[in-house]
């Protein structure tokens, strides 16, 4: 009963130190947070004095315009002034033509002179038009700086979204965490209940009863061997009948091999083994004293008890399929520490070497992830070299992935700095590279648009749009199963409007859709109009799958 005690009260102070260290990695996740948002803080105030500059940029530009403007002015009213002066002289020339026919030649240098001032007026306005168009310049170049803040902007923004995600995924560990230590907490609570029913048990009181002792670590195996057991004569089971006598030589210890791992902030709990040395059971299917401890092998419950045969013939089928969840945490694994070898992969998720080596060799073959020796400092031991294991370019691929929302973002951002035109015109240089690959591909194709319309659905469907073409009564129909960017087109109609154009120069006729997968349809369905040919067979079906 004390060493019963014993146990449960080192479980508990084990239970207390999870707990510490549990909160000892909320700790450090609430001071991420808050370089988090220190960051994003300083992110926001750079982003404001940026604001701040692009104001100041534009009150400048504004402060040089009102400057022009008044030079302008003071030109107009020079020119005015001049205009004035001439028509004074003009006056006078006329008087004087009137007054006195002498001084005609005083006249004329006169008029040389008006010429020369309108020749210099002439030059005023020229370089005052030169300083318009520098200033025109000047306001394309702050322009310019602004669409260069605008997209520094929106790279920021991006920037705390990705910080908000790794926020999300540490939180979501941390609470993974917390039902780990809670898992643990009832286990042990469940293993107390099981300890003192065991102590406690009716049907053990005055049979003898099991004993439960404690014994050193074994060294290098982090396990515990039972030593000083007491001696039992006699033991009953749950029937009350008693067994066969054991043997003063056999006490009935055992061994309990526990593995309890901590590396790098981890926590791995392995499973427990327990095997008791005990005299064969009348009813156990067991064949001696000496494969008690045999734990090498699993007993084939056929051959030993025939009883129990209908119950275990299917229990384990073989040729079982890998345990796709584990490949899951071994890819997240993988993913979080960059590379690691099948030990610690085992150690980690607390699953055998040879069971991690499985699942990595499969993972292998599908070129999921690769395997290179690690590179040793100093001296490396016996054995072969440790090789780890790095997730591929491939696995990459199927981890989630935000490209249609960046896309749409793009192009939200196009249209709003360059209108819808410049939406059409990038979606038309998109679909030029696919215009190009289709047309190669039908290059024998000849002249009649169906067979045409029939060698662009073989040619869509290489792409990757799934195509099939059908020929009716009024022409042909050329139907996509798939759209690579029907979320993006589902807004942005640009892109669909794009892909027809190219259709219709690819078939050498005029088209019409008829349905689209942005819209909510099925199939991208286009119909290509054709006269019927006599003697031709409507309804003839050409599908390429």
């Amino acid at each position: 009963m004390l060493a019963v005690l014993a146990v449960l009260a080192v479980l508990a102070v084990l239970a207390v130190l999870a707990v510490l260290a549990v909160l000892a990695v909320l700790a450090v996740l609430a001071v991420l947070a808050v370089l988090a948002v220190l960051a994003v803080l300083a992110v926001l105030a750079v982003l404001a004095v940026l604001a701040v500059l692009a104001v100041l940029a534009v009150l400048a530009v504004l402060a040089v315009l009102a400057v022009l403007a008044v030079l302008a002015v003071l030109a107009v009213l020079a020119v005015l002034a001049v205009l004035a002066v001439l028509a004074v002289l003009a006056v006078l020339a006329v008087l004087a033509v009137l007054a006195v026919l002498a001084v005609l030649a005083v006249l004329a240098v006169l008029a040389v002179l008006a010429v020369l001032a309108v020749l210099a007026v002439l030059a005023v306005l020229a370089v005052l038009a030169v300083l318009a168009v520098l200033a025109v310049l000047a306001v394309l170049a702050v322009l310019a700086v602004l669409a260069v803040l605008a997209v520094l902007a929106v790279l920021a923004v991006l920037a705390v979204l990705a910080v908000l995600a790794v926020l999300a995924v540490l939180a979501v560990l941390a609470v993974l965490a917390v039902l780990a230590v809670l898992a643990v907490l009832a286990v042990l609570a469940v293993l107390a209940v099981l300890a003192v029913l065991a102590v406690a048990g009716p049907w053990w009181l005055g049979r003898g009863g099991w004993a439960v002792v404690a014994g050193p670590w074994w060294p290098g195996r982090g396990s515990m061997s039972a030593s000083a057991q007491p001696r039992i004569t006699e033991m009953s089971d749950m029937s009350g009948a008693p067994a066969p006598d054991i043997s003063a030589d056999q006490p009935p210890g055992g061994r309990c091999g526990c593995s309890a791992i901590m590396s790098a902030g981890r926590v791995c709990v392995g499973l427990v083994r327990v095997t008791f040395r005990a005299v064969d059971h009348p009813e156990g299917g067991l064949l001696g004293l000496g494969e008690l401890r045999n734990v090498g092998v699993v007993k084939n419950a056929e051959a030993t008890s025939p009883a129990v045969r209908p119950q275990v013939a299917d229990a384990c089928p073989p040729g079982a399929a890998l345990d796709v969840r584990t490949r899951d945490r071994v890819t997240e694994l993988l993913l979080q520490q960059g590379s690691a070898t099948a030990s610690e992969l085992s150690l980690a998720l607390g699953l055998s070497p040879a069971g991690i080596r499985r699942h990595l060799d499969a993972m292998l073959a599908e070129g999921l992830v690769e395997s290179r020796e690690r590179a040793e400092r100093g001296r490396r031991g016996r054995g072969r070299p440790a090789r780890t294991f790095t997730l591929t370019a491939a696995a990459r691929e199927t981890l989630p992935h935000t490209y249609d929302g960046l896309a749409a973002a793009a192009l939200r951002w196009i249209a709003a700095h360059g209108g819808a035109k410049a939406v059409s015109e990038f979606a038309a240089e998109q679909v030029a590279g696919l215009e190009e690959r289709c047309r190669s591909a039908m290059a024998e194709a000849g002249e009649d648009p169906l067979a045409r319309a029939e060698a662009l659905a073989q040619a869509l469907t290489a792409e990757g749009y799934a195509a099939g073409s059908t020929t009716i009564a009024s022409g042909g129909q050329l139907c996509q199963h798939h759209c690579p960017v029907a979320h993006v087109a589902a807004e942005f109609s640009q892109l669909c409007e794009a892909e027809t154009q190219v259709i219709s120069r690819l078939v050498g006729t005029h088209v019409q859709r008829l349905a689209t997968i942005a819209n909510g349809d099925g199939v991208c369905t286009t119909h290509i109009p054709a006269p019927v040919l006599p003697g031709a067979r409507p309804d003839r079906q050409r599908n390429v799958r």
